[in-house]
């Protein structure tokens, strides 16, 4: 399998993401940051929806680990690491399908997992087509 591992700033997150890349590496799982099969997360929910954007174009299976505040789209706890690692062995990951929202502003498209915030630059009018489902 090959991974890679995103964390936000906070040390007991950014020393066992070290500590599961060196665990998965010696089971034999392959780190690639370009192109990899899975991502984990370890973090907190801003981490997983800046994760999401990084990786938007290689669509991998995301493994997300709480160390934030609220973790509401977490699927696995700080001290649930190793049951972690027991569900990717088994290959029996808690995975959830996340449909992506999607806008196009100009010629351009982006993508977001649960919001869009619009912000003006100056004190004009937005007008805009809001569709749901085309």
């Amino acid at each position: 399998m090959k991974f890679c591992i995103t964390t936000n700033k906070n040390i007991k997150a950014i020393e066992e993401a070290l500590r599961l890349k060196d665990r998965l590496i010696k089971k034999g799982h392959v780190f690639d940051e370009s192109n990899p099969e899975i991502v984990f997360s370890i973090g907190g929910d801003g981490n997983f929806l800046k994760t999401v954007q990084r990786f938007i174009n290689v669509d991998p299976i995301y493994a997300t680990v709480n160390f934030g505040k609220l973790g509401y789209l977490c699927e696995y706890k700080a001290n649930e690491i190793v049951l972690l690692e027991e569900d990717i062995e088994k290959e029996n990951l808690n995975v959830r399908e996340i449909s992506l929202l999607e806008t196009k502003i100009n010629d351009k498209t982006l993508y977001a997992v649960n919001e869009f915030r619009i912000q003006a630059n100056s004190s004009k009018i937005f007008k805009f087509d809001v569709l749901i489902n085309d």
